[in-house]
C-alpha cells in the first residue's frame, strides 16, 4: 500500500528530522513502521536485521515521527512500512530522505568577533537614576 504526502524535513534547531505522511486506508494497514539508514534506503522492516537500519517509530495511528540525536550534515534515508499485525507491506514508493543540519550559531560567532567596545551597548543597564515623575 502506498502512503501519501511523505515528507522528511530537517528541523531548524538542527540534529533532527521530522517526518510526516498520510495513510489513505488505515482500516487495512493501521500501523506504520519507520526505519532509518545511512547510505541507502532500508529494504526490510525486520528488527532482527539491525544492519538494515534503525527503527525510528512503530505503531498504529501514526501520521508523523521525529528522529532526533542525528549527526549534522549527514543524509539519512527512511522507508515507511505499513503493517497490520505481523504483516508488513513493502512499497518502494514509501521512501524519503533528508540531510540533518547542525546549529552553527553564526549570529553568535559574528557577535563574538565584534570589539568589546560595541558589546557594552547590548548589555543590560542597571536601574534608572532618574527620579520617578
Amino acid at each position: 500500500m502506498r502512503l501519501l504526502n511523505i515528507t522528511a524535513r530537517a528541523h531548524p534547531a538542527g540534529n533532527r528530522i521530522d517526518l510526516s505522511w498520510s495513510n489513505p486506508n488505515p482500516a487495512v494497514f493501521p500501523g506504520v513502521r519507520v526505519v532509518r539508514r545511512e547510505g541507502m534506503h532500508p529494504l526490510t522492516p525486520n528488527p532482527l536485521t539491525p544492519s538494515d537500519g534503525a527503527i525510528v517509530a512503530s505503531g498504529t495511528g501514526l501520521f508523523s515521527a521525529t528522529d532526533s540525536g542525528l549527526k549534522g550534515e549527514t543524509v539519512y534515508y527512511y522507508t515507511l512500512f505499513p503493517f497490520q499485525g505481523a504483516v508488513f507491506d513493502v512499497d518502494l514508493h514509501n521512501r524519503a530522505s533528508a540531510m540533518a543540519t547542525s546549529p552553527y550559531d553564526f549570529a553568535g560567532q559574528m557577535y563574538a568577533l565584534l570589539p568589546a567596545l560595541y558589546h557594552r551597548y547590548d548589555e543590560a543597564q542597571g536601574p534608572s537614576t532618574d527620579a520617578a515623575l
